[in-house]
């Protein structure tokens, strides 16, 4: 008996309209939070396609400081992306980076390279090749 008691007493302290109108709130949050979503990855994609185009002109024109960096933010995004591999290993290879060496490595093994590529990517292992053997004698 004092259970019941108990729980009709429980039952009228609550606020059911309260509760009601929190949970609806709560439901709410959660159905914009979850149709945003889709909204986001256009926006993002959007914007890597946006900085690929940038990387390409940047290349185009031999501001290889910038090509590198949109190439950067490209393959972080998508990582199997070859052209803004390319446009990345290429302008490492011009700024003198010591991971040109390894992205000219990998360039070798890929069957998307080109002639040009591959041309590019030799005299960059040629230029860079003493670094690669005092790193690994080290």
């Amino acid at each position: 008996m004092r259970l019941l008691n108990y729980f009709t007493r429980l039952l009228r302290t609550l606020d059911i309209k309260r509760i009601i109108l929190e949970t609806g709130i709560v439901v709410l949050l959660f159905g914009v939070g979850f149709s945003v979503r889709p909204a986001y990855r256009a926006y993002r994609s959007y914007q890597v396609d946006r900085n690929l185009a940038a990387a390409r002109m940047a290349a185009l024109h031999g501001d290889w400081s910038t090509a590198r960096e949109k190439a950067r933010s490209v393959l972080m995004d998508r990582s199997k992306d070859f052209d803004a591999f390319r446009i990345w290993a290429r302008a490492c290879g011009k700024l003198g980076e010591p991971r040109a060496y390894i992205a000219a490595a990998q360039f070798f093994s890929d069957p998307r390279a080109n002639r040009d590529d591959l041309l590019e990517l030799y005299s960059v292992i040629w230029v860079r090749s003493h670094l690669a053997r005092v790193v690994g004698g080290w």
